[in-house]
């Protein structure tokens, strides 16, 4: 449970002050000034709420914080309710000396400011956080479902912050192992399989002995409790199924992906397996780099004109504001453009808004040409 005020911007909550003391058994509040990386002024306190934290990892997010419910008022004064000895806090050492040491600024925020005041959440040692999902809003078959994950949740630390599910972007292996299995606790019993993505065109058949790691950047099934499972950091995702639910699949649509084919190839497998048509698919977008972030080359742009149904392509690029060999391309609009081609008319999804948009949305979804070095969030699709 959250409880929010918007607080002063610039300065930590003001409060009746506390004696300095080095013996605190038990730590229950924590207050940070613009949020959990600025230090700068800690009060600790004895409070009545002792909660459980299950949605973030303590001090581990940044600082634009929790989207949905913080909505942008995370730069200022925050409180997280522990129920921890300090002892048994995690990197305990460093925080007793921060608690010891005489310059800081000392204050306390009582009991009774605390619902008022303060976003508080739940802490339990060695508990990791629960991840926050994606907003689908898509009309799923009976018998299918499909999550997206964020960023938001799990264990991994920065810059793979927090619910990173790519095991090759060398994040801590037992973190990334923690996440996942907290991805397939999501999924009701399902089994995510992850594959090794390499740009290209292969749609992988599973089944629940299928391994980890089989090159291909699509997959389908028709088994029980097998997620079709997909890794991104700006590239495309796609999931599939028919109006029947009888099949589900998932594609990695970068640009080269996507220009070689990679959406072709899936609805053809899909059709193929069933002996349905294109008309009777449904398919949702994921988030990706949006189209007032996506800079392209010429050699991009000509890669999609030479399709043989390119004549309306052009509408998906525009000049880039400051670079003339450059060009802004709509990722998810080429996607839309290739499936309407194809005869998919059920699409639900990225709508090319900044929304959607992987640059865009710092505090939810990892991005590499943002950041570099980062995490991956995943699409799953499941029949059960």
């Amino acid at each position: 449970m959250f409880h929010l005020r918007r607080l002063c911007k610039e300065g930590a909550d003001n409060g009746a002050p506390l004696s300095k003391s080095g013996r605190f058994a038990k730590v229950h509040g924590v207050v940070l000034q613009r949020g959990p990386k600025n230090l700068q002024h800690i009060a600790f306190g004895r409070f009545d709420a002792a909660v459980d934290f299950v949605t973030f990892k303590a001090f581990g997010f940044g600082d634009d914080g929790f989207y949905a419910t913080l909505n942008g008022f995370i730069k200022c004064s925050l409180l997280t309710g522990l129920d921890a000895d300090v002892d048994e806090f995690e990197d305990h050492d460093e925080w007793r000396e921060l608690i010891l040491d005489s310059s800081l600024t000392w204050g306390l925020v009582g009991h009774r400011h605390i619902r008022d005041i303060l976003c508080f959440m739940s802490f339990t040692r060695n508990t990791p956080a629960a991840p926050l999902l994606w907003p689908m809003n898509w009309v799923l078959p009976s018998g299918v479902q499909a999550v997206c994950t964020t960023r938001l949740g799990g264990v991994s630390q920065a810059p793979f912050d927090g619910f990173n599910l790519g095991d090759h972007v060398q994040d801590d292996p037992y973190a990334v192992a923690q996440n996942r299995a907290l991805l397939q606790a999501q999924l009701g019993g399902a089994r995510p399989v992850f594959l090794s993505q390499v740009h290209g065109v292969n749609v992988a058949q599973l089944s629940v002995s299928s391994p980890h790691g089989e090159k291909a950047d699509a997959c389908l099934t028709q088994e029980q409790d097998v997620a079709c499972t997909i890794m991104v950091a700006d590239c495309l995702p796609l999931l599939f199924t028919d109006d029947l639910g009888q099949v589900v699949a998932a594609a990695h649509a970068g640009w080269r992906g996507l220009a070689a084919g990679v959406i072709e190839q899936t609805v053809h497998a899909m059709c193929e397996k069933t002996g349905i048509a294109p008309q009777q698919l449904r398919a949702w977008l994921g988030p990706c780099i949006g189209p007032d972030a996506f800079e392209v080359g010429e050699d991009v742009r000509v890669a999609f004109m030479a399709n043989a149904h390119a004549a309306n392509v052009s509408q998906y690029f525009k000049p880039h504001p400051t670079h003339s060999d450059k060009w802004l391309a709509d990722l998810a609009g080429l996607a839309r453009w290739r499936l309407q081609a194809l005869g998919v008319r059920s699409m639900a999804g990225n709508d090319s808004t900044s929304e959607w948009c992987t640059v865009a949305q710092h505090s939810r979804l990892f991005s590499f040409r943002r950041d570099g070095v980062t995490g991956r969030f995943a699409v799953c699709i499941w029949r059960n």
